[in-house]
C-alpha cells in the first residue's frame, strides 16, 4: 500500500509540472503571436542625443549633429527589409534632388550585409553607420525599418516618418518637407 501511495503522490506531482509547463509554453506562444506595442512617435522639438553605433567596418562612431553646418537626415534601414527595398526609389530621388542641403546619414541596423547592399543600391549617404547602440534605438524610439529622421544641428527633431513613403500621408509630407516630387509608389 505505501508503493502505491508513493506512485500516485509521484503522478500527482509529474502531472502538476506538466501542467505548469503546458501553461508557460502557452504564455509563451501567445507574447510571440502578440505584435508589440507601437513605439510612440517622437514629437518635432524633441532634443536628441547623439548617436552612438559603428562604422560599416567595426570601429566605434559618434554622430554630433553639431559637426555638420546642415540638418542631418538619418535614413534608418536594414539590408534585409523588404520595405526599404521598396523604398529605394524614393529614398534615391531625395538624395538625389538634395543638393547639398542636407548631410545624409545611412543608419543600418544590422552590419552584416551592409557593404553588399549599399554597392548594389548605390545610395548616395554622406556617411553609413552600423549597429546603433541600445541608448540610440530607445532614444529615438527605433523599431521596424525604414525609418526617417531629421535633426537639426542643435540636436531637435525637426522631422520624423515611420515606414516606407507609401501612405498618401506620408508621401505627401516627405515631398513637402524636402520640396521634392516622389515618384510613383510601386507595390
Amino acid at each position: 500500500m505505501r508503493i502505491g501511495k508513493i506512485v500516485d503522490v509521484g503522478l500527482l506531482v509529474g502531472v502538476a509540472a506538466m501542467t505548469c509547463a503546458m501553461v508557460y509554453i502557452g504564455l509563451q506562444l501567445h507574447q510571440a503571436r502578440t505584435p508589440p506595442a507601437p513605439r510612440p512617435a517622437l514629437v518635432a522639438g524633441t532634443a536628441l542625443p547623439s548617436i552612438e553605433a559603428q562604422e560599416v567596418g567595426g570601429a566605434p562612431a559618434h554622430l554630433k549633429f553639431e559637426d555638420d553646418p546642415r540638418p542631418t537626415v538619418i535614413y534608418v534601414f536594414s539590408p534585409t527589409c523588404i520595405w526599404c527595398k521598396r523604398n529605394l526609389d524614393n529614398l534615391k530621388s531625395l538624395v538625389g534632388a538634395d543638393h547639398g542641403r542636407f548631410h545624409w546619414v545611412g543608419l543600418s541596423t544590422l552590419n552584416a550585409g551592409v557593404s553588399d547592399y549599399l554597392k548594389s543600391n548605390r545610395l548616395g549617404f554622406d556617411e553609413v553607420l552600423v549597429s546603433p547602440s541600445a541608448a540610440t534605438l530607445a532614444a529615438y524610439h527605433i523599431g521596424a525599418t525604414p525609418e526617417t529622421f531629421v535633426v537639426g544641428t542643435d540636436h531637435r527633431l525637426l522631422a520624423d516618418w515611420r515606414g516606407a513613403y507609401a501612405s498618401d500621408s506620408i508621401r505627401t509630407e516627405v515631398q513637402k518637407f524636402f520640396n521634392v516630387t516622389l515618384p510613383p509608389w510601386a507595390e
